[in-house]
């Protein structure tokens, strides 16, 4: 079975590289509309999901699809990508 990573993270990628994974990158094109919103768990669950799900529709095949999502709170408001290092 083949394994897809959801994403464009070169940190994920790193990840699976570094575990002795074989594996094909296909990011997703799924629109993160989250920043701003109160956080919850089950918020982030549904933004991993829909990454794994708009890859899903691209490929033929059998394939394992690995997606994750990684948020930064304070205040319980949910704070976009970072810009820069600062």
């Amino acid at each position: 079975m083949k394994l897809i990573l959801a994403s464009a993270s070169p940190r994920r990628k790193e990840i699976l590289s570094k575990a002795g994974y074989n594996f094909e990158v296909i990011p997703s094109d799924y629109d993160e509309k989250i920043c701003g919103l109160n956080y919850s768990k089950e918020l982030v669950e549904n933004c991993a999901y829909n990454k794994a799900f708009d890859v899903f529709k691209k490929v033929k095949g059998d394939y394992i699809i690995i997606s994750a999502d990684t948020v930064v709170v304070l205040n319980n408001k949910i704070l976009g990508k970072p810009k820069d290092y600062d």
